[in-house]
């Protein structure tokens, strides 16, 4: 008997330790964050680990789940800046930041924020969507996407802190955008003569541009053809001077003048060697090879055309 009281005594004493053990303590996760509230006033945060306290109604422990969390917008209808109606819906990753904080400004539970969240993030999107154009939504590239996701991130963070609520809103996306089934075609053809008037501005820019490069062009083309004909007639100008004064000596002695032509000509028709002529064509200057030039022969001769006589015709050359 006494075996068995000593046995449940110490049952008793073990039970009791373990009900006081979890009155007095506090086990927070690693995932979690903690405050401790005496008489109903934060007094400090707990991090993981096992922590001791007073038993309630002297202090109470609040616990909040640190890890990401994630909740979806409305997919709704919103209007943009050119009047166009367009659907939106996105999804939203915020984090617990300030556990005190959150408690003050939002509550107990973490599920008591994300209604303040969507409203905040709505407001934010309807209004980064009413000064945008329905093109950014259907551009090739997603640029001008991430930039609008960009400056609704930006607000909403601005916003809440602005709010205290303690949390961070970590990431901001388009989940799915589309159009209204009563205005897709009409939209659509919008898009498309919009594109078309946009394509034919470039083409009329294009051709204006072409056009005044092909002026220049022409012009300088111009320019270069005058400096080119002015030279030309220079050219010619100075050749004329040249022979008038060429003509003039000549015409001051014609004969001797052509006897020196002649003794030219010999000289370069003989230098490369000896010709045999034919005698039938030959004229006064091959003559000398007969008879040697006096000077009252070539002062007998008549006055020499003004121009150089032209060449006999000769046989093939023979060594």
């Amino acid at each position: 008997m006494k075996s068995k009281n000593a046995l449940r005594i110490v049952l008793g004493v073990i039970v009791g330790a373990i009900l006081l053990m979890m009155v007095i303590t506090k086990q927070v996760r690693f995932t979690e964050t903690a405050i401790v509230e005496t008489f109903g006033q934060p007094t400090k945060t707990l991090g993981a680990g096992l922590h001791f306290r007073w038993p309630v109604p002297i202090q109470e422990v609040i616990t909040y789940d640190t890890r990401m969390q994630l909740f979806d917008t409305p997919y709704e209808q919103l209007q943009t800046i050119d009047a166009k109606s367009i659907m939106v819906g996105t999804y939203v990753c915020w984090q617990l930041n300030d556990a005190q904080e959150f408690r003050r400004n939002v509550g107990k539970d973490l599920v008591d924020v994300q209604g303040k969240l969507r409203e905040t993030v709505r407001d934010v999107m309807s209004a980064i969507v009413g000064a945008s154009r329905m093109e950014d939504f259907a551009s090739a590239k997603d640029v001008k996407l991430e930039q609008m996701e960009k400056n609704i991130l930006e607000q909403v963070s601005s916003r809440l802190k602005n709010h205290k609520y303690g949390v961070n809103v970590l990431q901001v996306r388009f989940k799915r955008i589309g159009l209204p089934e009563n205005v897709s075609p009409t939209v659509m053809e919008n898009m498309r003569t919009e594109r078309l008037r946009k394509a034919q501005y470039d083409r009329s820019q294009g051709e204006a541009a072409a056009a005044a490069i092909e002026a220049d062009a022409n012009s300088i083309a111009a320019q270069i053809l005058s400096f080119a004909e002015a030279k030309a007639y220079e050219i010619e100008g100075e050749g004329k001077q040249a022979a008038a004064a060429y003509y003039g000596q000549y015409g001051e002695n014609q004969r001797f003048a052509t006897f020196l032509r002649r003794l030219e000509f010999l000289s370069d028709t003989l230098k490369d060697g000896l010709f045999v002529l034919d005698g039938s064509q030959y004229d006064e200057s091959f003559g000398w090879f007969r008879k040697a030039p006096t000077p009252q022969s070539v002062e007998g001769q008549k006055a020499a055309p003004t121009t150089p006589p032209a060449a006999p015709a000769m046989a093939p050359a023979m060594r």
